[in-house]
């Protein structure tokens, strides 16, 4: 036991004796000596600490792996989420494309239509007045035929005096009309044209740029599936 005192050296031997030369002396130590309860009831609390240490880093890291995991498992789902809405908004999209040029070739072949009208109703007004003018150059008909084309030559004065205000009264409500400089570069970029081509188209939708590639999508009509 610890503390215990040191036991004598042992006698001489007879060799010793013999030579005069003395062994050297050993000690007795405690360094083998069994461990007290005391020691061993210590040492067996520090096992189980040292245990339930590695028992409760164990715990934390599968809970933590399972936590990740969880977290990974997430994040995917997401990810999924994220990409389905991603694809029905192209979906949409597309779908919206496909509308908005349908809806512009059939403004368009409308709006040819209606030009056409007006170009054969301008040609056989023109056709009359120019057999009016015919038969006046040539000496030929009653008063009442000098009569008409008489009214219709001030009628197409009329007509040409008006239309020149017309155009005056345009020009002057296009360059009233501001348009934003970015607008302009959208409209030059996309449809390659000058920026004075570009500036009156929007001046002449009111600077509305939707309005305006909407105009020139018309006048241009994309291919549709």
């Amino acid at each position: 036991p610890d503390g215990a005192p040191l036991s004598p050296p042992p006698p001489p031997s007879a060799l010793e004796r013999e030579t005069g030369r003395k062994r050297p002396r050993r000690f007795k130590t405690t360094a083998g000596a069994p461990p007290t309860a005391k020691k061993l009831k210590a040492m067996k609390v520090k096992i189980a600490e040292c245990v339930r240490r590695e028992q409760f880093l164990k715990a934390q890291q599968n809970a933590d792996e399972e936590q990740a995991g969880d977290a990974e498992a997430d994040v995917e789902r997401k990810l999924k989420q994220q990409r389905a809405y991603l694809e029905e908004l192209n979906d949409q999209y597309t779908m919206q494309i496909i509308k908005l040029k349908r809806t512009i070739l059939d403004e368009k072949k409308r709006a040819e239509e209606e030009e056409k009208k007006k170009k054969e109703m301008a040609t056989a007004e023109s056709r009359e007045q120019a057999a009016a003018l015919n038969q006046v150059a040539a000496g030929g008909g009653d008063d009442r035929a000098q009569a008409d084309t008489a009214a219709a030559m001030r009628d197409l004065a009329k007509r040409d005096e008006l239309a020149q205000q017309q155009r005056a009264a345009e020009a002057l409500r296009l360059a009233a009309v501001k348009v934003a400089a970015a607008d302009v570069a959208v409209v030059q970029h996309e449809f390659d044209v000058s920026r004075a081509v570009a500036e009156r188209a929007l001046r002449e939708n009111a600077g509305d740029l939707e309005r305006t590639l909407r105009a020139l999508l018309a006048e241009r009509p994309p291919f549709v599936a």
